[in-house]
């Protein structure tokens, strides 16, 4: 677990850790001792708790691998000990050495234009679009300008109406990067360590850049693959995990605290056993198992990306997912961790949402936010979004620095809004949804660094349009996308269904 993130060993939590695992050791040992059959079950158990944790397996084939292990252990009677001993070994043995696997580099792939300007791809995952920040909540007003402000200091043009058609990041950020529109649904519903992850399968976005002669350095968040199936496109391959316990490494977190995470994070890489554990909590009023204010992205992962950057500033285009701003919203405007912050305040602890059918429909009777609790969420993700016009200066500084910025080619965009909507945009509740709730979901950031002023900033256009646009501008393709009528897509409650499609009005409201 410390290793696949990036944890380091030497620290308070980890020793205590440790401790307990040798203290459970010992107690297990005296177990060992005991009747062979007791042996065998034991072992088999911890065989099957491993794999379960590592695989996420199903209860069947957890099931099946525990008593497959009690036939081996019976067959090997006295020497099972030691296979099992020998086993878990090997494996902690080879974990280390092997490393996380969160970094992977290929010193083959290399530009084969070793002279462009660097390109710079930066996906902040859900950021409201500027025209969607709502001016009604304290805060809101300012923060729009400051945005404004920001981009324009640095020379971008920002498309303050973009929206996606999407409110799910695969969705979005798959259709985006092919330029297509499709409204097949590849949500994931469940974000753990082992759940299911989709593959970026040779997107024409990245093709063009490939063409024109970059070669990519990815980082990528886990549940979503940039790499594998791109990998002869792909020098550098940086990936983080989605629930990140390095966020909390050099926080003001107890000890305590810190193990609690580590423990739900652990729980959380297998779906049969959190499932359990959920089960037990509300009989037992047990701990909650969700790990509400740990983030993908701590502020350690700019620096990298920028000192990257500074050795590779030409004939590479960098392509970078943050799970920023992005709820949790645990930082600061000045990016310092709010550990004390409730999970009520941080975008995951959401409220209950409560619902009734009436004349065989379900209305809803409580949404998941109320006014008040919407409105604290805005005034900390206001927060959250100054950080993150913190890290980007750094940034930009650090290309500066490297005496890049001014030929460089940056792009900047969300893959949706912010999703602090008192209502989640699912066909099931399609006609009781606010406009409120439309650009809570669908407003996105769009900003492009250019000397070309584009004539169309201010129009109402959809991510796929602006990024076909931007890419024409930048790298001088002919990217054409045939124009559509505004649309979005509302989530079906059936995962295979085809995506429900709802015209939109300027800015952005259902057509009914």
């Amino acid at each position: 677990l410390l290793v696949h993130h990036d944890y380091g060993f030497l620290n308070r939590e980890a020793g205590v850790l440790f401790m307990g695992l040798l203290a459970l050791g010992a107690l297990l040992g005296i177990v060992l001792l005991s009747h062979t059959y007791i042996r065998i079950v034991l072992l088999s158990v911890l065989i099957a708790l491993a794999f379960t944790l590592q695989l996420d397996l199903s209860a069947y084939a957890a099931l099946g691998l525990f008593a497959g292990s009690c036939v081996v252990g019976y067959v090997l009677r006295s020497a099972y000990s030691t296979v099992v001993i020998v086993f878990f070994l090997t494996l902690g043995v080879v974990g280390l050495i092997r490393g996380s696997g969160n970094a992977l580099e290929n010193a083959t792939v290399k530009p084969s234009d070793a002279t462009l300007p660097v390109y710079v791809h930066i996906v902040l995952d859900g950021h409201i679009g500027v025209d969607g920040i709502p001016l009604d909540i304290d805060g809101g007003e300012s923060t729009k300008n400051e945005l404004t402000a920001f981009y324009a200091k640095h020379g971008f043009v920002t498309y303050d109406k973009a929206y996606s058609r999407y409110i799910a990041t695969v969705n979005s950020l798959v259709n985006l990067f092919n330029f297509s529109t499709a409204n097949n649904n590849r949500f994931i519903p469940h974000i753990g360590k082992h759940s299911t992850i989709h593959y970026l399968d040779r997107p024409g976005y990245f093709r063009v850049l490939h063409e024109q002669g970059y070669a990519l350095r990815v980082l990528h968040p886990q549940y979503l693959d940039y790499c594998s199936l791109n990998s002869d496109w792909v020098s550098l391959c940086r990936r983080y995990p989605n629930l990140n316990l390095k966020t909390i490494e050099d926080t003001g977190f107890s000890v305590a605290q810190k193990i609690v995470l580590m423990s739900q994070v652990l729980l959380k890489q297998s779906q049969l056993l959190s499932g359990y554990y959920a089960a037990l909590q509300k009989s037992l009023g047990l701990p909650a198992a969700e790990p509400h204010n740990l983030p993908a992205v701590h502020p350690q992962m700019i620096e990298a990306f920028a000192d990257d950057l500074r050795r590779h500033p030409y004939g590479y285009a960098y392509i970078v997912h943050l799970l920023f701003p992005h709820t949790p919203v645990v930082y600061d405007a000045d990016c310092v961790f709010q550990t004390e912050r409730p999970a009520s305040e941080t975008g995951s602890g959401w409220g209950n949402l409560q619902a009734t059918l009436v004349d065989g429909k379900l209305q809803v009777t409580r949404r998941a936010l109320t006014p008040e609790s919407r409105g604290v969420l805005y005034r900390h993700y206001f927060d959250q979004i100054r950080c993150g016009m913190k890290w980007l200066d750094s940034l930009f500084s650090a290309m500066r620095e490297a005496g890049v910025y001014d030929q460089a080619r940056v792009v900047v965009h969300s893959d949706h809004g912010s999703k602090l909507a008192t209502l989640a945009t699912r066909s099931i509740w399609a006609e009781q949804l606010t406009k409120d709730d439309y650009i809570d979901a669908y407003s996105s950031l769009f900003a492009v660094k250019t000397k070309s002023r584009a004539g169309d900033a201010g129009s109402f256009l959809p991510l796929e349009q602006i990024l076909a646009r931007a890419t024409n501008d930048l790298l001088q393709t002919r990217i054409e996308i045939p124009p559509e009528p505004p649309f979005v897509y509302l989530q079906r409650e059936d995962p295979r269904a085809p995506l429900q499609r709802v015209e939109v009005n300027n800015f952005i409201e259902p057509v009914r």
